[in-house]
């Protein structure tokens, strides 16, 4: 009977290391989880917004955009288009346009409307790919109605000429769109 409850004993206590250690892998095991969930995602912050060909021509555009109208940089094709209700295959539209994005938007300053979307056009837009999304481009922005202008890279601009096909662009291409009422508050 002795031999009994040694044994017994010797059982419950192997029993009982195998489920602290069992427990302290799966702790082990959860740790190195959270460990992981903790670390930071693998980001890191580009050093400037715009290439130096983008900066140089944002730099002329800023001379040459009327100043009741606003330049923004790098702008979502999909948070200046939207796909109409009840078009067919939809989704495949919002596609399209989700993961482009316009070198500027020229909107007005008062009410933020877009009224221009401006491509610089630099070598890589000779490559096939980039000519199919440049017909894209052309094709959306003509039928949501915004102008579109495409303007080569280039090392210097004329101001004055730049400005001139801008006025253009914002006179006799926009259609004005209904502006919100101001009220008495």
């Amino acid at each position: 009977m002795a031999n009994l409850i040694i044994t017994l004993g010797v059982l419950g206590l192997i029993a009982l290391a195998i489920n602290i250690y069992a427990g302290r892998q799966i702790t082990d095991a959860s740790h190195s989880a959270d460990a992981a969930s903790n670390t930071a995602p693998p980001y890191a912050k580009n050093r400037y917004l715009l290439s130096k060909a983008e900066k140089s021509f944002y730099l002329v555009l800023r001379q040459a955009v009327p100043t009741d109208h606003a330049i923004f940089p790098k702008v979502r094709v999909a948070d200046v288009l939207h796909v109409r209700k009840g078009a067919s295959h939809r989704q495949r539209f919002v596609n399209q346009i989700t993961s482009k994005h316009f070198d500027f938007l020229i909107c007005d300053r008062q009410w933020l409307e877009p009224r221009m979307a401006i491509e610089l056009d630099d070598a890589s837009h000779q490559r096939s790919d980039r000519s199919a999304r440049d017909r894209f481009l052309v094709e959306a922005t003509s039928a949501a109605g915004l102008p579109l202008l495409q303007c080569p890279a280039r090392s210097s601009y004329n101001v004055n000429n730049l400005r001139a096909v801008i006025a253009r662009k914002l006179n006799t291409e926009s259609v004005p769109t209904a502006r919100p009422v101001e009220t008495d508050s």
